[in-house]
């Protein structure tokens, strides 16, 4: 990968991503669903669910763009209701893509920036991200650009969460 796509180690901006492309993204999002659309759709988990439950399935359709969308708003994601969301954006293949990489460490960062409750999950994500994954062959090595991101986005979170080091120690252990 271009230098110029990986973060830098120092983050001075911590309200924009390292990455210049998740920026123009985020601005581009709204064409596939609307901040106020993914509001609604978080929000209905206390309702019906029918917007929530499309939003679970369309994550399987367009991630980066519903990613980036939630990036936005991760505010309005609690842990009591919305840990299948999560659970379902730190499940996909995101290891093997590189802007659905971007878009999902994007993510992690500002949720747990915004909702700290969700630090071990995302811990958890992130250091398995540096294992081997597993292919029909056997296991295969990472790819070369993701190391770099994933440890960008680790600075990041012990930067706004000092004390998911215990998180990250306890990811480390298992």
């Amino acid at each position: 990968a271009p230098s110029s796509l990986l973060p830098s180690a120092r983050r001075s901006d911590f309200g924009l991503s390292p990455w210049p492309q998740v920026r123009r993204a985020l601005l581009c999002a709204q064409r596939t669903m609307g901040t106020q659309a993914c509001q609604a759709a978080l929000a209905s988990v206390h309702s019906d669910g029918a917007a929530y439950r499309e939003l679970l399935l369309r994550l399987g359709e367009a991630p980066e763009r519903i990613i980036l969308e939630l990036s936005r708003n991760t505010s309005a994601i609690f842990l009591e209701h919305h840990a299948k969301l999560v659970e379902a954006v730190l499940r996909l293949r995101w290891r093997e893509r590189a802007e659905l990489a971007d878009a999902t460490l994007e993510f992690v960062q500002q949720l747990v920036s915004a909702q700290p409750t969700f630090v071990q999950p995302c811990m958890d994500a992130l250091v398995f991200s540096f294992l081997a994954p597993e292919t029909s062959e056997g296991s295969a090595a990472p790819a070369p650009w993701l190391a770099p991101r994933v440890h960008a986005t680790l600075q990041g979170l012990l930067h706004s969460c000092p004390l998911g080091i215990t998180c990250l120690f306890a990811s480390l252990k298992n």
